[in-house]
């Protein structure tokens, strides 16, 4: 059975959309607020999800325990983004995925500091510069 965490779940809208489509898994959601976790657990799906109270930094789950981690717009509000970003791959499988999405100005720092190889995986060639006509960099890291 498929077991997925969504770190800063709020009030659970993504687990119920994932506990829809993922009709053989479990699901856990952790945020801060106690109060989006009771709305989180009043409004969940079904069973197979439970909202429970903590942060990323300190996962109260065993390790290589998940199959897919989600962290949708969270890590750029964490005091401590390394412990944090410790503590899902101490929680994710081997072979698991992480799903994660930052402000698009953070993205690149905190996807090198979980990866390291990352910008070469996506094609990133850093040494490279294109000038257009104007003079002006048009260089996007995407190239």
């Amino acid at each position: 059975m498929k077991k997925i965490l969504d770190v800063g779940c709020g009030a659970g809208n993504l687990l119920n959309y994932l506990a829809k489509r993922n009709k053989k898994s479990l699901l856990w959601g952790i945020d801060i607020e106690k109060e989006i976790i009771n709305r989180a657990n009043k409004n969940k799906f079904c069973n197979r999800e439970e909202f429970v109270l903590g942060n990323g930094k300190e996962l109260s789950f065993k390790d290589n325990f998940f199959d897919e981690v989600y962290c949708h717009e969270v890590l750029e509000h964490v005091e401590n983004l390394d412990k944090t970003l410790d503590e899902i791959k101490r929680v994710l499988k081997n072979k698991g995925k992480l799903k994660v999405t930052v402000p698009l100005k953070k993205s690149e720092d905190i996807l090198i500091k979980y990866n390291k190889k990352y910008p070469v995986q996506v094609g990133h060639r850093s040494e490279e510069r294109r000038v257009g006509k104007e003079g002006r960099s048009r260089w996007s890291p995407y190239h």
